[in-house]
């Protein structure tokens, strides 16, 4: 059998150290940007948090948005879960 030779990066690092190392970036940067959303949403009741989550729903959803997404763009549908509010009982009463 031929053995491969071993890959090494510029810093000399062989590929399983440096996915560890890619890895724990990655996590590092999503704990920072869920604090980081959680701070910034701290900011709203619960009412404010529902309303921009509609919001954001409707965006979603919007020609501009789709047209920049290719994955959603050729879709003739979109899912009811995206345009429907959450809590749709208590929207009714209102």
């Amino acid at each position: 059998m031929n053995a491969r030779p071993v890959q090494r990066n510029s810093r000399g690092e062989t590929g399983g150290r440096l996915v560890r190392r890619r890895l724990s970036r990655q996590h590092d940067t999503s704990l920072d940007h869920l604090e980081n959303e959680q701070r910034l949403l701290g900011a709203l009741d619960a009412g404010e948090r529902e309303q921009l989550a509609g919001l954001l729903r409707k965006l979603l959803v919007s020609p501009p948005i789709r047209e920049l997404d290719p994955a959603i763009a050729g879709r003739a549908t979109v899912a009811p879960d995206l345009v429907r509010p959450p809590n749709t009982a208590a929207s009714a009463g209102r």
